[in-house]
């Protein structure tokens, strides 16, 4: 009689975490804050939905984890690729329901370092692609 159907792409099963992954520039620099005994890191990334598009879409990302380095390797202009968990948050604005999504860190790649300026030149910016690869290894 009836089958049921069955996921021909995977045999996992599905997860119930949405899930995100995006690839973009980095807008600024990320900023470290701590909250109690937690750290968290606060970036945003710009990425466009088609090639050569004049407007790019802007993400606000958190990391929880503590990262030595990380703000080294999370800079302004930075060509990164973002993977992580997006979370649906509600609040009352003004009664009514409002809906938001925070977009949260799991992975973090550099894929092309931005062109150094004089604003980054300063002191803590990465001399060797070499040691930028080794701090994304140990994040």
């Amino acid at each position: 009689m009836f089958s049921i159907a069955k996921r021909q792409f995977s045999t996992t099963p599905i997860p119930k975490i949405a899930k995100f992954s995006i690839i973009g520039r980095l807008g600024d620099d990320a900023t470290k804050s701590y909250h109690g005994d937690n750290v968290v890191y606060r970036y945003n990334i710009a990425s466009n939905t088609k090639t050569n598009s004049e407007t790019a879409n802007w993400f606000n990302i958190t990391k929880f984890q503590e990262s030595p380095g990380f703000e080294k390797i999370a800079r302004k202009g930075n060509l990164v690729q973002v993977e992580g968990d997006l979370v649906q948050n509600i609040y009352l604005k003004n009664d009514v329901p409002t809906y938001g999504f925070n977009f949260i860190q799991k992975s973090f790649q550099v894929i092309t370092f931005a062109k150094p300026t004089e604003e980054n030149i300063e002191g803590d910016h990465l001399e060797h692609p070499t040691e930028s690869e080794e701090i994304v290894k140990n994040l």
